[in-house]
């Protein structure tokens, strides 16, 4: 089973006096309050990255994703779960759906990750650019997506997703998906047009 990324909720018990509940006349009442801590998606996961595994690792060969997202918690989120189990892999990141195109030409990605609530289109529209233009119309995309209604999911993979991924990211099953995909499109002359193996990417790289 996988481990979900995602907020918890801890008691934080602020330091007082022993003799709390105890009223003084001169000082007054003492007491204490407890508040709900939230742990961050990124500290979350550290604390679970020890004992969550996958299940086995990619041949590794190296590939590109590119992930259309513009919170930058998330992007740094993906960036770090790569990072850690699939250290071959280049992650380029933009926030604009209408980029999308354009980057998947240039930087010809074996793998498209999608947040759907862009700032300047809906991920449906990108897919929907994606499949229009004939050099990236064969390009898996993943949807990366709070959003777990049944009838988005179905509108999303209507549309032409590979796969929809609910947040909090299951991290086992978020590898396991970009192993089959980048098993499938990983091919021996993917270098033919423009050969990544030196060049180096900023991960994450926010280009706009």
């Amino acid at each position: 089973m996988g481990g979900k990324i995602g907020a918890e909720s801890e008691v934080c018990d602020l330091p007082v006096d022993s003799n709390a509940n105890k009223q003084d006349k001169k000082s007054g009442s003492t007491f204490w309050i407890e508040l709900p801590q939230t742990e961050s998606q990124k500290n979350r996961y550290e604390r679970i990255i020890d004992i969550t595994e996958p299940e086995a690792e990619l041949t590794q060969k190296s590939g590109t994703i590119l992930y259309i997202e513009d919170n930058l918690s998330n992007i740094h989120l993906v960036n770090q779960i790569l990072e850690t189990h699939r250290p071959f892999l280049n992650l380029l990141t933009n926030i604009y759906g209408k980029n999308a195109v354009q980057l998947s030409i240039d930087y010809k990605p074996e793998l498209i990750l999608l947040d759907l609530d862009l700032p300047d289109i809906h991920g449906s529209e990108v897919i929907n650019l994606l499949r229009a233009e004939p050099r990236t119309a064969n390009i898996p995309v993943i949807i990366i997506s709070a959003d777990a209604t049944t009838t988005q999911i179905k509108k999303l993979m209507e549309t032409g997703a590979k796969d929809y991924l609910i947040k909090p990211i299951d991290v086992v099953q978020f590898l396991k998906i970009v192993d089959e995909c980048l098993s499938k499109n990983i091919t021996n002359d993917r270098h033919s047009t423009k050969d990544f193996t030196n060049e180096k990417f900023i991960k994450p790289n926010l280009l706009h």
